[in-house]
């Protein structure tokens, strides 16, 4: 009987206490991961670029002929010159260069 009688006295003392309910959940946070989409991370490999050829005033990348102007893989074709060209995009420049096994020369009869 004491110790039923301690329990009540207990019970009123804490219930004579106006402390606010707690609401707390210990899986609220896990809810909270759960619900965020997950991130996808896709890794792609750079596109290789590379100059085969310049031709009145286009240059031949990759298969396709370019003027000035032109965008190719996220660059914009900014310069020609006679074995080279300038690519260009928002804060880099890209230099592709002719390489000596694949500069035709032409020879006038």
């Amino acid at each position: 009987m004491k110790k039923i009688g301690l329990f009540l006295i207990m019970i009123t003392v804490l219930s004579s206490n106006t402390l606010p309910p707690i609401n707390y959940d210990p899986f609220y946070k896990a809810q909270k991961l759960l619900k965020k989409p997950k991130k996808i991370r896709v890794f792609s490999k750079p596109i290789q670029l590379k100059l085969y050829a310049i031709y009145n005033n286009r240059a031949y990348i990759n298969g396709k002929f370019y003027k000035i102007g032109d965008k190719i893989a996220g660059y914009k074709l900014y310069k020609i010159y006679d074995n080279y060209v300038v690519l260009k995009s928002k804060s880099k420049l890209k230099v592709l260069y002719l390489s000596k096994n694949r500069i035709l020369k032409m020879r006038n009869k």
